[in-house]
């Protein structure tokens, strides 16, 4: 169905804005032709476009969905996912020149080698594997229609340059460039420390302060937790040129981030709103993460889409790139999701063995560093070699060699950023609010979770993994890398700051402070009541009841926009509104032609209009149970024997009733190797046998699809 506002006209909302809201809902029920490919499991995968060109991917299984999904928006932001995988691959200057170096070196410090990312991928489970592997496989469809018909499929950006078939390891770097930017926070202190000993303490307290309690929250509770009084600081001087160094290293990064077109750092903005607020006596839901101010002509940092295939229903933002929904909605509840701003790194001060840091002090042993050689090609210029060092803290950023001291930093998130991407995996599978909770609580990245449903839960929680500050050392100082002050773990997710429904009837937050017992860090991002959050905050507290329309006119009340926003209420009406700001599609062709799709919610977004949210039945496949996995349903795939295995294995599946199943071997990039076996089965227990001796060793996933019951898969290993 087709979500469409409560015609309750104001005086204010006469004209432009309210008639091209009877125009849309004239014309949105129109369809354009839809598009069907044959996904890699075989099975098929239709492509429907709305009148704004969003893509409503609808398949019989996961991997058609994300498979649709990758070709989809390849169609649209081939050269957007492209610079972003390179941005977090350290490439940008391959393509756009020397003046990107900054950037490069930058992802080269913070990031992963090819081999790197290679691990991380082993380690993701089936499933996850498979998700990344099934959008590589669409993305790649796509760019095979690039080559075999550019007039009309290839972007004219790569008219330049060659296109690189799409990899999962690409997507595992966009996901990186993109953690760095709105979920990585801190690593300020040798600034903070330059500060404390040129102005002293009594200064550093009352300009720096590691809580202010008068900077507003988003849980309304105001009782400070006791904590222990912070440690004297150790008193080793930090080089101020090193932290002078390092601030210009990052602005450098940063204005060329912003010359190519990335997404600076920015703000979001959320409201809920409570059964006891909201006028309808639903659950509500204002979501609006700003990734940069939307442009005209420019493609937005997010593109829109649905997903639906038998194991989910979902829609909302998406990153080009990356598989699936980051923020949105499913049929039962809407989350959204701002950044943390919470100090997840440390610097840490590492004693030299010598000036060429060849070696650093730890637990009384000289340890060697790890160096990693990388050689930046450059557009118009020569290659550039570029070091990486780094210890068991992790890269070193800064050095002072006269003092024989460097300088590395520590992040909570090292070599786990994907963890989000699978966390959402699980939320979109999700049927209750338990469930949503169980899928962030491993989430490393420092964000603030917003969640609705339709049962009447409410829920804002401060997700990411955080340092546990016990130990006394000060938050805002760099920590000695000796071996003495090292990190005491991590805090449990349920100790994070989090309320529902039964503590207050709204929140609302704008990457403000979580609670007031919730201290700063290094980057001390809550000074001051005059945040403005509280524009929000006065908007919204006094309107009791709260009206869909009082809460779609947020973004008119603050004066701001997102870069992707939505409105939904759970109540009576099941009301949903949402607008991309122009740049659903950034696609011109080498003629110099632009996708309609690049500029026609430019109207919409200049009045702060919206548009309905098309969440479609009509599009809908059909669903199993949401809270029935293969496995509680009694279907099994068992242990494969031997493994690994040299030649021959076998692998056993029970079927708790007659079924479809398609048996398949996969290598790691989704690619079907072999089918084992397939069609329609009775209830019992099989053995099937296959043969690998014509396979290369390595890592292979064996996976059983039950009709539309779902996917069971596991690794196996052929070793000859």
């Amino acid at each position: 169905m087709i979500f469409a506002p409560s015609f309750q006209v104001t005086e204010k909302q006469l004209g432009l804005r309210w008639i091209l809201f009877v125009f849309l809902i004239v014309l949105l029920p129109l369809r354009l032709p839809a598009q069907t490919l044959t996904a890699p499991d075989g099975t098929t995968v239709t492509i429907q476009r709305d009148e704004y060109g969003v893509p409503h991917v609808i398949a019989q299984s996961e991997t058609g969905v994300f498979f649709g999904q990758g070709f989809a928006i390849a169609a649209d932001r081939l050269y957007q996912m492209d610079t972003y995988r390179r941005a977090g691959e350290g490439r940008l200057s391959e393509i756009l020149g020397p003046g990107y170096l900054p950037l490069d070196q930058e992802a080269r410090l913070y990031g992963y080698s090819d081999e790197e990312r290679t691990e991380q991928f082993n380690v993701l489970s089936p499933e996850h594997q498979f998700m990344l592997s099934a959008y590589a496989d669409g993305v790649n469809a796509y760019i095979d229609s690039c080559e075999s018909n550019p007039s009309v499929y290839l972007p004219t950006q790569f008219q330049s340059y060659p296109l690189e078939e799409w990899s999962a390891h690409k997507t595992l770097a966009v996901v990186q460039f993109m953690a760095m930017r709105f979920g990585v926070f801190g690593g300020e202190e040798l600034t903070r420390a330059v500060e404390l000993e040129a102005n002293g303490e009594d200064w550093f307290n009352e300009n720096r302060p590691l809580n202010d309690p008068d900077a507003p929250t988003t849980i309304h509770e105001q009782t400070l937790h006791a904590r222990p009084d912070m440690r004297p600081y150790h008193g080793v001087t930090v080089s101020d040129s090193a932290a002078r160094a390092l601030e210009q290293f990052h602005h450098e990064a940063d204005l060329a981030a912003l010359n190519a077109g990335l997404p600076p750092k920015f703000g979001s903005f959320a409201v809920l709103a409570s059964t006891q607020k909201s006028e309808s006596n639903g659950t509500m839901l204002f979501g609006a993460p700003q990734m940069g101010p939307p442009q005209q002509h420019a493609t937005n940092t997010v593109a829109e889409v649905e997903l639906d295939c038998p194991q989910f229903h979902v829609g909302g933002a998406c990153i080009a790139g990356v598989p699936g929904v980051i923020i949105g909605r499913t049929e039962s509840f809407a989350w959204t999701l701002t950044s943390g701003i919470s100090d997840n790194s440390d610097i840490f001060i590492l004693e030299t063995e010598d000036a060429t840091l060849s070696r650093y002090q730890f637990n009384g042993e000289w340890v060697e560093f790890d160096t990693l050689q990388h050689t930046i090609a450059v557009s118009g210029s020569s290659d550039r070699d570029f070091t990486v060092t780094r210890s068991l803290h992790g890269p070193v950023v800064a050095s002072d060699p006269d003092d024989l001291q460097a300088y590395a930093e520590a992040r909570t998130c090292w070599e786990s950023e994907s963890d989000l991407v699978t966390a959402l995996y699980d939320v979109w599978h999700a049927s209750s609010l338990e469930e949503v909770n169980e899928a962030v609580e491993d989430n490393t990245l420092s964000f603030n979770l917003f969640y609705a449903d339709i049962s009447g839960n409410l829920k804002y929680h401060h997700i990411g993994r955080y340092v546990d500050r016990s130990d006394a050392v000060d938050p805002r100082l760099p920590r000695l890398g000796d071996g003495t002050e090292e990190w005491s773990g991590f805090l449990p997710f349920d100790e994070l700051p989090h309320a529902d429904h039964t503590d207050q009837d709204y929140f609302v937050n704008w990457n403000n402070k979580p609670a007031v017992w919730w201290d700063n860090g290094d980057n001390v991002p809550w000074v001051g009541s005059n945040h403005p959050v509280n524009n929000i905050d006065v908007y919204i507290a006094p309107r009791s009841p709260l009206s869909f329309n009082d809460l779609a006119d947020v973004p008119e009340a603050i004066n701001d926009v997102g870069s992707w926003m939505q409105a939904v209420d759970f109540g009576t009406a099941d009301q949903a509104l949402n607008i991309l700001p122009p740049g659903q599609s950034g696609f011109v062709d080498i003629q110099g032609n632009p996708s309609p799709h690049k500029t026609d919610q430019w109207p919409l977004h200049q009045d702060r209009s919206y548009k309905p949210w098309v969440f479609d039945a009509e599009y809908t496949a059909p669903h199993q149970p949401v809270d029935a996995s293969p496995l509680d349903q009694g279907f099994m795939l068992h242990p494969a024997f031997p493994n690994p295995f040299n030649e021959i294995a076998s692998v056993s599946v029970t079927l708790p009733f007659e079924t479809e199943m398609t048996l398949s071997l996969y290598d790691l990039l989704g690619r079907e190797v072999e089918r084992i076996a397939e069609g329609l089965f009775t209830e019992g227990r099989y053995m099937f046998t296959f043969y690998g001796g014509d396979l290369p060793s390595g890592v292979y996933l064996v996976r059983a699809r039950f009709g539309l019951y779902g996917i069971l898969g596991q690794k196996i290993v052929l070793m000859k």
